[in-house]
């Protein structure tokens, strides 16, 4: 639709170039400004409902996007921080339905 229901900061792996999912809840939080804008339209960019956005933030605090994803994994929200990404994916479509 149009809006993040949750963002996540993935932790960078020692001695990699990858990085793994979060498991602090407090890695689960609001995104910075303009974060949320940039993966929105990322997402409708895609012409999709929903979707998965990697967001790399750069030392000037300038942010690139680098994917958009879908099919994409959002349970890290849900098992992290308990945040229903499923029931705000379902109340979206719900709304269409209705409209």
């Amino acid at each position: 639709g149009d809006r993040v229901v949750a963002a996540y900061r993935n932790v960078a792996v020692e001695d990699d170039f990858r990085t793994v999912g979060c498991s602090d809840p407090d890695d689960v939080r609001d995104p910075p400004p303009g974060m949320a804008e940039v993966a929105v339209r990322a997402v409708q960019a895609l012409e999709l409902e929903h979707g998965g956005v990697d967001v790399l933030v750069g030392g000037d605090g300038r942010q690139y996007v680098l994917e958009a994803n879908f099919p994409c994994y959002f349970p890290h929200a849900q098992l992290v921080r308990r945040i229903d990404v499923a029931g705000a994916m379902i109340e979206h479509l719900l709304g269409k339905v209705t409209r």
